[in-house]
């Protein structure tokens, strides 16, 4: 994020102000923000591409939730999940299929887990 837009940000969640884009009329907001980011936004801090007391209002709770290689338990639950969702079917994977899902790296984590079983969904046969 420009760190002018960083400044935005950081006056909306210091006192709820903002202004939208086009507009002098000043507006108030009560929200909280629950963020995430797979960048190391202490390194960004250092470097200047992060700002500072953004960074210390966001980081108010940090909960790292380590990539899904790291956590193989987890993957046959939610591809299970996922192909319910997709299919509305209760499906069982094959020993290959399982074999297959808990071998792959899943650079993509979560997410590119869920396009792999929308993907299956729409090249299945179950309705």
């Amino acid at each position: 994020m420009p760190l002018n837009l960083q400044a935005k940000l950081l006056r909306v969640t210091q006192d709820g102000r903002f202004q939208r884009v086009g507009s002098t009329k000043e507006l108030h907001a009560d929200a909280r923000i629950f963020a995430a980011t797979n960048r190391d936004l202490e390194k960004d801090v250092e470097a200047g591409k992060f700002r500072e007391d953004l960074f210390y209002r966001l980081n108010v709770m940090e909960i790292f939730v380590p990539p899904l290689r790291e956590r193989r338990e987890d993957i046959l639950p939610l591809a299970s999940q996922f192909a319910r969702h997709f299919t509305k079917a209760d499906l069982r994977f094959s020993p290959t299929v399982i074999r297959c899902l808990e071998q792959y790296r899943w650079p993509g984590n979560v997410r590119e887990l869920r396009n792999a079983m929308e993907r299956a969904a729409l090249l299945s046969t179950v309705n």
